[in-house]
């Protein structure tokens, strides 16, 4: 049975969000914005679901963006090599791959915090994104079929809805599955969870590469949507991600959190963009406002731990 706590803020958070915007932003209540913060809110849930395992494994990946901008160059490169599709999906989620195993190696094999150790993969990627693309867009449009269903021109895009079964999916692995408990337990207590025969340092590079699929996915999504490879996507996508995994009720101590309530936080910050896009408030002073969500969702799980 799901429970409100497990969630963090996200639920009371959304519903005020909710009832703020519609009462004092007439053009929230449009449904070509519905639209619009639906398909901003399925990127976002996707690299918040991934970012959450990494956190309830208890590490940190600030090398998300940079591979959302990786995945997308190395998708755009292989359409236009003329390669099939499929490929140039394998290529992306393969590369992303390769990210999320060395930063897992370098934060679990050599010991490495993980702060540095994806800081470092942060640059790596983004360096790589560049090299392919030639610090170039790529566009894709002329090599793949885009439907408007997905794209989100006059209807709910289909993203939202793969983005949802996504987060569904990823929530019962965690929260079900033998790989999901232990991967839990490691982030709540490494040392427990290895004398309980827990492969901790195994599962916290899988964490990695899980955050780095994830996030790949998410430059699958941007692209498809603009038919634009670029390299400079996913900018500031680490605060994001890990600000609506906060919100949803992820510690970031750590052994606690659900990718359905990252997803609900990644819908929260959406909704945020959103509103203050319409007021036509600069993008600066979004970002100040998520680092604000950051703090709230933080300072209420800390509550919850208390009062337990």
């Amino acid at each position: 049975m799901l429970r409100g706590g497990q969630f963090g803020a996200a639920p009371a958070l959304l519903g005020l969000l909710l009832a703020i915007s519609v009462a004092t932003v007439p053009a929230f209540r449009t449904l070509t914005n519905a639209t619009t913060v639906l398909a901003q809110a399925s990127l976002g849930m996707l690299i918040a679901v991934g970012a959450s395992y990494v956190l309830v494994a208890g590490h940190i990946d600030l090398s998300v963006g940079s591979v959302v901008a990786l995945a997308s160059v190395a998708f755009g490169v292989t359409i236009q090599a003329g390669l099939h599709p499929a490929f140039a999906v394998i290529a992306a989620l393969l590369i992303a791959s390769v990210i999320g195993s060395l930063s897992g190696l370098l934060a679990i094999g050599l010991r490495v915090p993980a702060f540095v150790a994806t800081l470092a993969t942060m640059g790596i990627a983004r360096g790589v994104a560049l090299l392919l693309s030639g610090g170039r867009s790529i566009p894709i449009g002329p090599h793949i079929p885009i439907s408007s269903a997905w794209v989100g021109d006059d209807s709910i895009p289909l993203a939202i809805f793969v983005a949802i079964g996504i987060a569904f999916a990823a929530d019962f692995v965690l929260m079900r599955t033998r790989v999901g408990v232990h991967i839990r337990a490691t982030g709540s207590s490494r040392q427990s969870a290895a004398r309980n025969g827990i492969a901790v340092s195994s599962l916290s590079v899988i964490s990695f590469v899980i955050g780095a699929i994830f996030s790949a996915c998410t430059g699958l999504f941007i692209t498809l949507r603009l038919l634009s490879a670029q390299p400079i996507y996913g900018a500031m996508y680490e605060l994001e991600a890990i600000t609506a995994a906060v919100i949803g009720g992820v510690s970031l101590t750590g052994g606690r959190g659900r990718p359905i309530g990252a997803a609900a936080g990644a819908l929260s910050v959406a909704i945020v963009r959103n509103v203050l896009t319409l007021l036509n408030i600069e993008y600066q002073i979004q970002l100040i406002a998520i680092g604000f969500l950051l703090i709230v969702g933080h300072l209420f799980i800390q509550r919850q731990s208390e009062a337990l």
